[in-house]
């Protein structure tokens, strides 16, 4: 519980040393996508491979695979029509409105937020759990997301659009987070390993991905006007539901299953992550409110900073690891 302690402790000086550097102009806006840009494409993947390729695949790291892949799909479908559900109890809001916010009640950002602080607060075997829930996430973010964008609609796409949308979908199941990602978990189950000299010289890149991604969170959370934050109920709102309701549901959803404390611990804590960053540029490409997406982003993130640390501090001691 100490280690856990000193994790969260060290993070969170992390986003405030990124929130201040912004205040004080030394990280302005206009650096956050070329940063955002290298943590995603450079240090990210160096950290995925390093991690995966210091695992060993025994039957137990299998069965967690296979759970962790299955579960998150599950769970995603059961919490479209969860957070559906709680949009429509939102009243005077129109319906692409609730569509738009329930999208940001639904999507975590278990990746960029999600993979760094599950390494530093729980170790590689975690981290590696978190790569597969991304994994999984991917593809219902640009599947059941996308149609959940549209609810209620009565076409759900333009059969003109059918190949353009298919290309959409795909195109991020070939980013290079998400290729890394394959490869290193093809590496895992055929037990090919890196050689030392260059899986060292990616450990040291990679660890500069915890970091590096909570300071960019923390400039990034230096852009934000703490009055919009408070003033709009349905953004608090839609963070209750995204931050707390959600991860407490999951938790007793899974609590009881007969698998392994890592998955259920990496599946909770998944959803304890805010809205993914993404789903502002879904949302913009389905021509829907993609400024209120952001708002809902940006709110959650913000008061992630507060409940994320409690989670943490649950679920280690719920499903303490050892």
């Amino acid at each position: 519980m100490q280690a856990i302690f000193s994790s969260i402790f060290s993070i969170f000086i992390f986003v405030l040393v990124g929130f201040i550097a912004c205040r004080v102009n030394i990280l302005p806006k206009e650096t956050h996508a070329p940063l955002l840009s290298f943590v995603l494409n450079i240090t990210t993947p160096c950290l995925i491979l390093s991690s995966v390729n210091s695992s060993e695949l025994d039957t137990r790291t299998f069965t967690n695979t296979i759970w962790t892949l299955v579960l998150t799909l599950v769970l995603f479908l059961i919490f479209s029509f969860v957070t559906l559900g709680l949009s429509r109890l939102m009243k005077k809001t129109s319906r692409d409105e609730k569509n738009v916010l329930s999208v940001a009640m639904l999507t975590c950002n278990s990746g960029f937020m999600g993979l760094p602080i599950s390494q530093a607060a729980f170790g590689p075997a975690i981290f590696y759990l978190m790569v597969i829930q991304n994994l999984a996430f991917n593809v219902y973010l640009f599947t059941g997301v996308i149609m959940q964008f549209h609810a209620g609609e009565k076409a759900l796409i333009d059969k003109r659009q059918i190949f353009p949308a298919i290309r959409r979908l795909l195109k991020p199941l070939f980013s290079f987070s998400s290729v890394t990602s394959f490869v290193a978990i093809f590496f895992l189950f055929e037990h090919i390993r890196i050689p030392a000299y260059p899986a060292g010289i990616l450990e040291d890149i990679g660890n500069i991905t915890v970091p590096l991604s909570m300071m960019i969170v923390g400039a990034q959370l230096g852009t934000c006007s703490v009055v919009n934050v408070i003033s709009d109920w349905r953004l608090l709102y839609v963070s209750f539901c995204k931050l707390i309701v959600q991860p407490g549901l999951a938790l007793l959803l899974l609590y009881f299953l007969p698998i392994a404390d890592s998955v259920k611990l990496t599946l909770v804590l998944s959803f304890a992550f805010p809205a993914a960053v993404l789903g502002a540029a879904l949302a913009e490409s389905e021509n829907k409110d993609s400024t209120r997406m952001a708002e809902a982003v940006a709110t959650s993130t913000v008061l992630s900073m507060a409940t994320l640390p409690i989670w943490i501090i649950i679920l280690g001691a719920i499903f303490p690891l050892g």
